[in-house]
């Protein structure tokens, strides 16, 4: 151990026990299960690979979801994490214990720093300074991050000896994690009673593999065998990544299980208990308010009961006068990035003050020289910035007085950033691919992903208040009906019982 971690050991065996995974007392009781339910075995690998993790992606924020579901369910038997002999398995109390520490790291439990990172965001935008986003010290970051691989690691080794799995019980791993390693799943071969069930998310490596690092294609290849030869069911995010699953069945000449589609809702959603449909309600009313008090007068005229206070947080008429825009996604190729930077060069070419855009999203894959371009340009830095691990607070209220979201990716398995600007009433101009047609409900503004002048003009319309391009873009993102966790679970369940 460094010096530096040995100074901080109080500090650490303080949040160990408290802030990631608390040492909270774990119970071994046996629940008893409704009528006719099967026991649900929930694998929380990857969630606790991923408790050392910096960013959150979309894989992050299901699995997050699942686990949060299932852990305050009476039908969750218990957690199960892989083992090289026989897998781990961890009381339900340990599977909420995860859920919980993911949500103080990842949604912005750190309050201060996510108020200053909001404030200084919010100044960047509106012309009134800087952008050096708020970052913990450096003592916190090695306390937060040393605590984080404590936890990880006491989840790898725990497992208690007096759970079993119990008879005829689903097993559901919604990541796809180790996929590859066929051995990490031989103790099914004992458990013939137990039904494999996987959530699929997407077959891009296999049809898109120029846009992942060399190799995968192949890995991923190695994963999808796992899923052919082991599901009794699968679980997608919507009708044409099934179509896909189907096909890739039948090019196998294998039989297809049975296979349910159930649209995902914002993960937003989730951190913090926004209530949506009031947000979009005061929204609507509030098109034309121009200050902060008149929109507090208007809120007190409202029933308490239609009128949510967070969703008047949300409402920012100061950073909703300055034109910007956001994108949101892991920087690689094929989230085409790349236009959106040509986009912007353009209309720093044109004269004039250009909106401002702020790209959402960690280093992926194959971007290094995009960053570096965008880091490295006196063009476009007065106007474009890269920021990521905002609070899901800060990243609905920068969604929520947006222009508009864009995503001009070439391909994509389902389109979480779209559902998650939709859900809070921003407009979003994206690619013309099926998914995102069926995923926002044909309520957005379609675009080729290869046309340069299309989005060009698209971003300069919206930028102009009170343009017609700008109230058809508003009014196309109040008609989405946003899917939520309530009934996307239900109709999972229901799918679960059928089988």
């Amino acid at each position: 151990m460094s010096i530096e971690l040995q100074r901080f050991c109080p500090a650490l065996r303080k949040i160990a026990k408290s802030g990631i995974i608390s040492g909270m007392a774990i119970s071994l009781e046996p629940k008893r299960l409704p009528p006719g339910k099967r026991a649900i075995v929930y694998d929380v690998t990857h969630l606790t690979t991923r408790l050392t993790g910096v960013t959150t992606t979309g894989i992050d924020w299901v699995d997050r979801a699942y686990a949060r579901h299932w852990a305050g369910s009476e039908r969750l038997a218990c957690g199960l994490h892989y083992g090289l002999l026989a897998p781990h398995l961890l009381a339900p109390a340990r599977v909420a214990d995860l859920s919980m520490g993911h949500e103080r790291k990842f949604a912005g439990a750190d309050a201060s720093i996510s108020d200053l990172a909001r404030r200084q965001l919010k100044a960047w935008l509106t012309g009134g300074g800087d952008f050096p986003i708020a970052a913990r010290s450096r003592r916190e970051r090695v306390v937060e991050s040393a605590a984080s691989l404590a936890a990880k690691t006491r989840l790898r080794i725990a497992h208690h000896r007096h759970l079993e799995i119990p008879e005829g019980a689903l097993y559901l791993n919604v990541a796809q994690h180790g996929f590859e390693y066929p051995g990490l799943f031989r103790w099914l071969d004992a458990r013939p009673d137990v039904a494999p069930v996987f959530l699929a998310h997407d077959l891009l490596p296999l049809d898109f593999p120029e846009y992942f690092r060399p190799g995968y294609k192949a890995l991923f290849r190695r994963r999808f065998e796992l899923i052919a030869r082991r599901a009794r069911a699968i679980v997608t995010t919507c009708d044409a990544t099934a179509a896909r699953l189907k096909a890739e069945f039948r090019a196998l000449d294998r039989p297809c299980p049975p296979i349910h589609a159930e649209p995902l809702a914002s993960p937003l959603e989730t951190a913090g208990g926004l209530d949506h449909a009031a947000f979009r309600q005061n929204r609507l009313n509030a098109e034309n308010v121009i200050d902060s008090k008149s929109l507090e007068r208007d809120s007190c005229e409202k029933p308490v009961s239609t009128f949510s206070h967070r969703a008047l947080a949300l409402l920012d008429p100061e950073l909703a006068s300055f034109p910007y825009f956001v994108a949101i996604g892991t920087w690689e190729p094929r989230k085409n990035h790349i236009l959106l930077l040509n986009v912007w060069r353009e209309l720093v070419a044109r004269g004039g003050e250009p909106p401002k855009l702020i790209c959402v999203g960690g280093r992926g894959f194959g971007a290094g020289q995009m960053i570096e371009g965008l880091e490295r340009s006196n063009i476009l830095a007065p106007h474009v910035r890269r920021v990521h691990g905002l609070s899901s607070d800060a990243l609905r209220q920068l969604l929520a007085n947006a222009r508009a979201l864009l995503a001009p990716n070439f391909a994509e398995g389902y389109g979480i950033p779209l559902v998650e600007a939709l859900t809070v009433g921003a407009p979003a101009v994206c690619s013309d691919i099926p998914v995102f047609r069926e995923v926002t409900q044909n309520c957005a503004t379609f675009l080729s992903p290869l046309d340069g002048k299309g989005w060009l003009a698209a971003v300069r319309e919206l930028a102009e208040s009170g343009s017609s391009a700008n109230d058809n873009a508003r009014r196309l993102a109040h008609s989405f009906k946003p899917p939520n966790w309530t009934e996307y679970f239900a109709g999972v369940e229901a799918f679960l019982d059928s089988l």
